[in-house]
């Protein structure tokens, strides 16, 4: 949920950073999040994921280089699209 607060002062910033937690987070609720501090007025920048796992990085998915889909044209939907929310 988003507290008055946070979206006051999210509206005022030059950009917003939303913070996940790693397998913690579920992906609709940072959807939600996204969405309720755009509505705001908040330039949403993007995403920091906390408390990740080196060790388990792999099996998630996560990492550097070729794998991670660096220099790989992005996919056309995106997350964006899976949401219905408008590109920027």
């Amino acid at each position: 949920m988003l507290v008055a607060d946070v979206a006051a002062h999210a509206r005022l910033a030059d950009a917003t950073l939303l913070c996940v937690r790693w397998r913690a987070t579920p992906a609709e609720s940072a959807v939600e999040a996204v969405v309720r501090l755009q509505q705001a007025g908040a330039h949403v920048a993007g995403a920091v994921l906390t408390r990740a796992d080196p060790a388990a990085a792999g099996a998630a998915g996560l990492g550097y280089g070729e794998a991670a889909g660096y220099g790989a044209a992005p996919a056309r939907t995106g997350w964006r699209g899976r949401y219905g929310l408008a590109a920027r």
